[in-house]
């Protein structure tokens, strides 16, 4: 992403990803989150996300199938999901219509 021009940055786990967007939150424009992540999954991230900012915009990403995809239902600021392996072109078209 980095190579795309994008400022981008990381976190480990759904934890950390909460305190880093808390920190940097009227910086952040949109937040890639995994489903699956260790210590606090991604929906769980993404409602916590939202309770820090209720204009949030979140794209879930997964390796996982439809059924998967069917745990994302009404989640607030749920802007798309993308299903992995994800090409960077892919994720760039993407990005460009969010």
């Amino acid at each position: 992403m980095r190579r795309s021009g994008y400022d981008v940055l990381e976190a480990p786990d759904g934890p950390e990803g909460v305190e880093l967007y808390q920190a940097h939150r009227d910086e952040i424009l949109l937040v890639l989150l995994d489903m699956t992540m260790p210590k606090m999954t991604g929906r769980e991230t993404l409602l916590r996300i939202h309770e820090i900012d209720s204009n949030s915009k979140v794209v879930m990403m997964s390796g996982f199938t439809a059924l998967e995809k069917g745990d994302t239902g009404d989640l607030p600021g749920l802007v798309g999901f993308l299903s992995k392996p994800i090409q960077m072109s892919q994720l760039n078209d993407f990005l460009e219509g969010v």
